[in-house]
Formats: structure tokens, sequence, C-alpha cells
């Protein structure tokens, strides 16, 4: 009786360990993805306010972080939303090429994926862009 209540006793603990190097594993990686969102999220809405400031350039750089940090994360509303707004910038810069290319890319990911009536995210009307 005592040998089972051993190897019980032993077998818990083995599974307690097990428990906890997971939970220390993964929590950081989980952390890591919000963490990475919630700055995309950031970028873009910094991005939004230098916009309507009239600082293109920061706007543009603020932009470009949130792209890369969706891309680090795959959050493809922040992305469409950064590569538009970021489009718009170009635009009014006089930098049509490049405009014209991202607003390719976001028509790309929303056709691509027919991700415009899931994510309910509103591409500008082509009549309305370049």
């Amino acid at each position: 009786m005592k040998r089972k209540s051993s190897i019980q006793v032993a077998f818990s603990i083995i599974l307690l360990l097990f428990l906890v190097i997971t939970t220390v594993i993964i929590s950081p990686q989980v952390a890591s993805t919000e963490d990475t969102s919630n700055t995309a999220l950031k970028s873009l809405d910094t991005g939004i306010e230098f916009q309507e400031q009239g600082d293109l350039d920061k706007a543009a750089s603020s932009y470009q972080k949130a792209t890369a940090r969706v891309l680090a994360n795959r959050d493809i509303k922040v992305l469409l939303a950064a590569k538009q707004n970021l489009a718009k910038i170009k635009e009014s810069q006089g930098d049509i090429e490049e405009a014209k290319k991202l607003y390719e890319d976001v028509d790309a990911v929303i056709d691509g994926l027919e991700l415009g009536s899931i994510l309910e995210f509103n591409r500008s009307p082509k009549s309305d862009r370049i």
C-alpha cells in the first residue's frame, strides 16, 4: 500500500512540474502576441492622430510600424487600415505609384481572402482613389 501511495505522489509531482513548465513556456508567447496586437493598434491610432494634425511624415511612419507589427501578429484589420491610410498619405504627397501599390495590396487581401464582409472593413471606393 505504501508503494502505491509513493507512486501516486511521484506521479502527482511529475504532473505538477509538467504543468508549471508548460505555463512558464506558454505565458510569454501569449503575452507577446497580446503586446504586439496592442502595440499595432497604438501605432495605428498614433498614425491617425498625426494625420489629423497634418504631420504626414510621422503618420506614415506610424502606419509603417503598425503594418510591420501586424504582420508579426497577423492582425488583418489593423494591417488593412494602416496600409489604406498610408496609401492616402502617399497619394497626397504625390507618390502615386506607391499609393497605387498600397491600394492594390489592400484589395488583394480583401479579394483573395474574401474578408470584406467578415471583417466589416470598408475599402475606399475606387472612384475616390487614384
